[in-house]
């Protein structure tokens, strides 16, 4: 199976690289030097997910008690994100594509 990689995009003067694959995107983010890196977390520290409605699965996931790290933000005006940490401290990125209306 081949990857399709997407148009990248820089958000917080950080390279994001997309790359399609059997279906999932996948989100490659540059690391900067204050990458929130420990021993637990080998490889990668952030996952992202897309999502239709940010703030909707963001109220579903802290209803499950996931522990919130960064509430709902615009990081541009087509990305809307709110980021959770997951019990190994990785990061989950909920991302959605803001409509442009």
């Amino acid at each position: 199976m081949e990857g399709v990689e997407l148009p990248n995009e820089i958000l917080d003067d950080t390279k994001n690289m997309h790359i399609e694959l059997g279906g999932v995107t996948l989100l490659f983010k540059e690391a900067k030097d204050e990458t929130p890196m420990s021993s637990d977390i080998l490889g990668a520290y952030q996952v992202a997910f897309w999502v239709q409605d940010c703030d909707e699965a963001t109220k579903y996931y802290l209803s499950k008690k996931a522990k919130l790290a960064i509430k709902p933000t615009n990081y541009s005006t087509t990305i809307r994100a709110s980021f959770l940490k997951a019990p190994d401290g990785m990061m989950v990125e909920l991302k959605q594509i803001i409509s442009q209306n």
